[in-house]
C-alpha cells in the first residue's frame, strides 16, 4: 500500500489568461475538498408513501485551504482580488498526491485572514464550484 504526503495534494489557481497557467495557491497549510450530491425529489402521491429519488442528483466541490500570509503573487495578488473585487470566479485545479485531478470553475466564497502577537498572520478561503467540475482520474 502506498501512501501520500499532504504537502502533494495541492490547489492551483488560474491566471484567466489564454492559455491558462496554474500556480500553486503559495504557503498553504492545509487543504480539503468535499463533494455534496444533493438528491432531487420527485415523490407524489403515487408513491405509496415512499420517497422517490432520481439518479444524478445536483453535485457541488468545496475546497477549504488555508495557510501562512505572504507576499507571494497567488495570494497578495490573483486570490485577494478574486475575493475582494467584483469577479469572484475563476478557474482552479485541486490535484492529490495520487495525481487525480478537480478542476474548472469556483466562487471565492470566503476570506479569512487572521493574526496573533505570537505568530505569523494566517489566510483561509473557501471556494464552491461554479459550473461543470471535471474529474481525472490518476494516470
Amino acid at each position: 500500500m502506498t501512501y501520500y504526503a499532504g504537502k502533494v495534494f495541492t490547489v492551483k489557481v488560474g491566471d484567466g489568461a489564454g492559455p491558462e497557467v496554474f500556480t500553486t495557491v503559495a504557503a498553504a497549510k492545509s487543504h480539503s475538498l468535499s463533494i455534496n450530491n444533493e438528491a432531487i425529489d420527485v415523490t407524489n402521491k403515487d408513491g405509496n408513501q415512499f420517497r422517490a429519488l432520481i439518479n444524478g442528483g445536483i453535485k457541488s466541490l468545496e475546497i477549504s485551504l488555508s495557510g501562512i500570509m505572504t507576499d507571494d503573487t497567488t495570494i497578495a495578488a490573483r486570490m485577494m482580488t478574486l475575493a475582494t473585487g467584483t469577479d469572484n470566479i475563476a478557474n482552479f485545479q485541486l490535484v492529490s498526491g495520487l495525481g487525480d485531478k478537480f478542476a474548472g470553475p469556483f466562487f471565492v466564497q470566503s476570506l479569512e485572514r487572521s493574526g496573533e502577537v505570537n505568530n505569523a498572520e494566517t489566510y483561509s478561503f473557501k471556494l464552491s464550484s461554479a459550473g461543470t467540475i471535471v474529474y481525472t482520474a490518476a494516470p
